[in-house]
């Protein structure tokens, strides 16, 4: 067992580790001291990612520990395969800022096993190169490189999928491989029935504080009831619902659904990994179409995939995803964009261009501001979050945390928490509209900054935003009130009307 301040947990399985080629269960239980949840478990090793289960009932070890049993649940179990050359494996817990977190490492012999490296998942590649595209019609000069290496990686990973074992039978028809989503649900639905025992309740989850009871039991199923004439509930064996997503979440994304029967036990009967497709995701424009585009976004992500050692498998494979991909970039893409650029002011995309933070000018800025050792100042930044969208609060986080001057503390002010985990990030809960500005004087009081600002949710900072009015206040202390540019931005990341102050 391995404890420390923040949690507690064990790796009960394999007694040895040593491995032969075969596919081997890991098990064992985690729990947090802290509050601190995490939502999913991989096992890495080799350059290999599996994941696993986290979220299993455990009422032993949770009563033992815990003193209660329910939410989250203890038990994890994993299935790892490493690769020849493999050293160690080490576990990791997905945090509630989107990182993975290691918790665990062991050496390990590996006598036989796969080559070493992830392999990659050619039925997904066509999602993958769509959002490449949209991320090049947000942002028609950026570099894609650490987009593409990122949805490699996903791209690669061995899932642990599960089926009904006897006595159930049944199927999962939604999700499948990818599953759309819409305002934070996703459409499950099959059949299932158990021979000996009637199944009282279907529950789905996505997360693991999130429980959702399926519609099941009335629901006719007539290929179920013929494939099981005697059986008295098979005719009505279909099961729905819309189960709850983080539309943020990592892809894969982990669905369970659970069976709970007659006798009080209860049963994971169906685990599935799918690509979610939220439809912000969805939503978001295609850059113009154009072949040499879409076959210079195919190599960007080919040669994501050989940098990060995953393998594409054969190649007439990866290109006939690609096809697919790329009759999906030919009916969709608009076939010019010339309106908008007629639309938009071209002497303020110059002007974009022209002052674009470079690398050069951030090492300026960190240079300049370094030499300051004394009297830096610090700023609280209090955002209203009232009518903001998850989507907007996370974007303006991020920029916040792509910030290149770091003395700043941020309170997320209304009914929404702060969307990301950073230290600098805290939220001050105000339910009622009417008291958001005694919220809002709460959170300006709670630390020592020197320079207070209020923001709109929707907005976002540029990362030297904070530097620039920071530079300023040091060359003249006197300063007692500052004014700043804006401009406003689309969800496809297009800036137009500027206000220069």
């Amino acid at each position: 067992m391995n404890e420390n301040d923040s949690y507690i947990f064990d790796v009960e399985l394999p007694a040895k580790w040593v491995f032969s080629g075969e596919p081997t269960w890991i098990s064992g239980w985690f729990l947090s001291k802290t509050g601190a949840v995490f939502s999913d478990i991989r096992a890495v090793t080799g350059g290999v990612t599996h994941l696993g289960i986290l979220g299993l009932p455990r009422p032993d070890i949770e009563e033992r520990h815990r003193s209660r049993v329910g939410l989250p649940y203890a038990g994890f179990v994993l299935q790892v395969r490493p690769p020849l050359g493999a050293k160690h494996i080490r576990i990791e817990l997905l945090d509630a800022g989107g990182r993975w977190t290691e918790i665990w490492r062991q050496a390990i012999t590996v006598l036989w096993g796969p080559t070493p490296g992830g392999r990659l998942n050619a039925g997904i590649v066509p999602d993958q190169l769509q959002k490449l595209l949209q991320a090049r019609r947000a942002d028609a000069t950026g570099a894609l490189d650490s987009l593409a290496r990122r949805l490699a990686v996903e791209s690669a990973v061995i899932p642990l999928d599960s089926l009904p074992n006897p006595p159930f039978f049944g199927a999962l028809e939604k999700p499948w491989l990818t599953g759309g989503s819409q305002f934070g649900k996703v459409t499950v639905e099959g059949w299932i029935i158990h021979k000996q025992q009637r199944i009282r309740r279907l529950i789905a989850s996505t997360h693991p504080l999130v429980e959702v009871e399926m519609d099941y039991g009335e629901r006719e199923r007539l290929d179920a009831g013929a494939l099981f004439p005697g059986h008295p509930y098979a005719t009505r064996s279909q099961y729905f619902g819309m189960v709850d997503i983080d539309e943020h979440v990592v892809n894969p994304a982990c669905l369970k659904i659970f069976a709970d029967l007659e006798d009080g036990t209860r049963h994971l009967v169906f685990l599935r990994r799918f690509y979610q497709r939220p439809c912000a995701q969805l939503e978001r424009p295609l850059p113009e179409f154009s072949r040499r585009l879409f076959f210079s976004t195919a190599l960007t992500f080919a040669r994501a995939c050989r940098a990060e050692g995953i393998r594409l498998g054969s190649l007439g494979s990866y290109w006939r995803q690609c096809r697919v991909a790329y009759k999906l970039f030919a009916r969709f893409a608009p076939r010019s964009l010339a309106h908008l650029t007629a639309q938009n002011d071209s002497s303020y995309v110059t002007w974009q261009r022209i002052n674009d933070l470079t690398p050069r000018l951030r090492r300026s800025l960190e240079s300049t501001l370094g030499k300051v050792t004394l009297d830096q100042p610090a700023f609280t930044l209090l955002i209203d979050t009232r009518g903001c969208t998850s989507t907007q609060l996370t974007e303006l986080a991020a920029s916040l945390q792509a910030q290149v001057y770091p003395h700043w503390h941020a309170w997320f002010v209304g009914d929404t928490s702060a969307p990301l985990s950073e230290r600098r990030f805290h939220t001050q809960r105000s339910e009622n509209p009417k008291k958001i500005a005694s919220a809002l004087n709460t959170a300006a009081h709670a630390d020592g900054s020197t320079h207070l600002t209020l923001l709109p949710g929707h907005s976002r900072l540029s990362p030297d935003a904070l530097a620039e009015i920071a530079i300023a206040i040091i060359g003249d202390p006197s300063l007692e009130l500052i004014y700043t540019d804006e401009d406003s931005m689309d969800d496809s990341g297009l800036r137009s009307a500027p206000l220069f102050k």
